[in-house]
């Protein structure tokens, strides 16, 4: 059965357990998370997006702190949850601190390209500092550096893990995939993102 999101109503109840994508959990004995793990939530967040996307559930640009997972059995995959209502609409510059030049063509599945690097790589994007050759002229950082440092993080996930789940990030990221008025975008999606997750985890299982 494909993994699919749910909606996270408003909660009355003080008591529900909240977790976020950032405290997940179980981790390892170097307190990461366990693989199969990372792989499992990844295809959970992508069909997450193929199931939401265009809808009010899921805003154009989004992050992890928009994931939660509710309940005793926070962590488990079937627990994860959308927020109920959408954040007030943001532009690019405001969420991101980029200047108006955006590195992306549809930041919907740039923010996912971006999430399941972290997953895979262990760590938040922002924890990450940018190397040398991340950075613009003159040694600053510009428009183009976080895709630069996203990239770069990718390939070392290629020599660790292979290239599925590289290519699957790097494709997420790229500026003329997935365009936004593409009537074609839940085809080409499923194709190019989900496919190659399912072989990836279906090689850990």
């Amino acid at each position: 059965m494909r993994p699919r999101f749910k909606p996270l109503w408003a909660l009355s109840n003080a008591a529900i357990n909240i977790g976020t994508i950032s405290s997940l959990a179980p981790k390892n004995s170097r307190g990461q998370l366990a693989h199969l793990k990372r792989y499992q939530i990844s295809l959970t967040l992508a069909y997450a997006v193929l199931q939401f996307y265009g809808t009010p559930w899921l805003q154009e640009i989004w992050s992890k702190k928009e994931i939660y997972f509710i309940g005793s059995n926070q962590y488990l995959v079937d627990s994860l949850y959308l927020i109920q209502h959408p954040i007030p609409k943001q532009n690019a510059r405001e969420l991101t601190g980029l200047p108006e030049l955006r590195p992306w063509a549809n930041p919907t599945t740039y923010a996912l390209g971006i999430v399941l690097l972290e997953l895979a790589f262990g760590f938040p994007m922002e924890a990450i500092h940018p190397d040398a050759s991340d950075l613009g002229p003159g040694g600053l950082p510009d428009a183009l550096t976080e895709l630069r440092k996203a990239r770069r993080l990718a390939l070392m996930i290629e020599e660790r893990d292979g290239e599925g789940l590289a290519t699957t990030i790097i494709k997420c990221m790229r500026y003329d995939a997935f365009e936004p008025e593409d009537s074609r975008f839940q085809e080409c999606f499923y194709n190019d993102v989900i496919v190659p997750l399912e072989i990836c985890l279906g090689y850990m299982q």
